[in-house]
């Protein structure tokens, strides 16, 4: 092939969008004249033309990257918005149901003594149960309990709970407070307003 013929498919091939058959016509073009103004102009184009496709290419990229990760933060999001809540499976008030609806929850057995409240109150006949038993913690999606230092300790799954010590909870987790009252926690979707 001639230089003449090379140059002449390099720019065919350019001129159709073909970058990759311009690319191997003025390689061929470079070898015979690599001093050429015509074949240094095509290279020219050619590399202005290869980095404009690859320019595209990245931001159409960063684009459908940018776009699966809001989507995937959106779903995301979406799953979190549920409401935790325990359920008595065992003990006086079996089958009452209680709504973690605030930040911090306090359980006991005494509705308030000194100015000090429980948000929900759990009934025992063997009087067990701490007056300030545990605590609630729903903090960004997750529901974690505490035990408040009681008397006869808090259960999750069966494993003793540290006190002061938070213990991140799961749908169908079995927490047992003292020994002789269990609730199972659950999760629903945040109701549409």
């Amino acid at each position: 092939m001639t230089l003449a013929q090379s140059i002449q498919a390099a720019e065919a091939a350019f001129l159709a969008g073909n970058l990759l058959a311009a690319e191997k016509a003025l390689n061929a073009a470079e070898r015979i004249a690599p001093d050429n103004p015509q074949v240094q102009a095509l290279r020219s184009r050619l590399n202005y033309a290869n980095q404009r496709r690859s320019s595209i290419l990245a931001i159409g990229a960063a684009g459908v990257g940018t776009g699966c990760i809001a989507l995937l933060a959106w779903i995301f999001a979406a799953r979190r918005r549920r409401d935790p809540y325990i359920e008595v499976i065992v003990g006086l008030d079996k089958g009452k149901r209680f709504n973690i609806d605030k930040e911090v929850v306090m359980v006991g057995a005494i509705p308030e003594d000194g100015g000090t409240k429980n948000d929900i109150v759990l009934r025992d006949a063997e009087r067990m149960i701490s007056r300030f038993h545990a605590r609630f913690h729903w903090k960004d999606g997750k529901l974690y309990i505490v035990d408040t230092n009681s008397y006869n300790g808090t259960f999750v799954d069966k494993k003793r709970l540290e006190p002061g010590k938070p213990v991140l909870l799961k749908g169908g987790s079995r927490v047992t407070f003292a020994g002789t009252c269990t609730v199972k926690v659950g999760f629903e979707r945040r109701k549409k307003k």
